[in-house]
């Protein structure tokens, strides 16, 4: 199993850390027993691997990347309102 490191999956939304968690999503839900030849092709970025799984990726495993995108949105509000409510 993947190992990952730092609190949690890594942001969808964050451009700095963008092709780590594409690896890291391809890593948890793509298939794979090499990891050098399985997740993408030595000519793919980890960007168009990840891109083109998504576009062929089932419901089941569209609803997983959708559930860890919205525990990001829940805690982005959470803090914004926390923070607004300081002032």
């Amino acid at each position: 199993l993947p190992n990952f490191i730092g609190r949690y999956f890594p942001r969808q939304d964050d451009p700095d850390i963008y092709d780590f968690y594409c690896a890291s999503m391809l890593l948890l839900l793509k298939p794979w027993r090499d990891i050098a030849t399985d997740l993408k092709s030595p000519e793919q970025t980890w960007q168009s691997a990840f891109d083109k799984f998504h576009s062929k990726a089932s419901l089941r495993i569209r609803h997983i990347i959708s559930g860890i995108h919205y525990f990001y949105q829940c805690e982005t509000s959470a803090q914004n309102a926390r923070d607004s409510s300081k002032e």
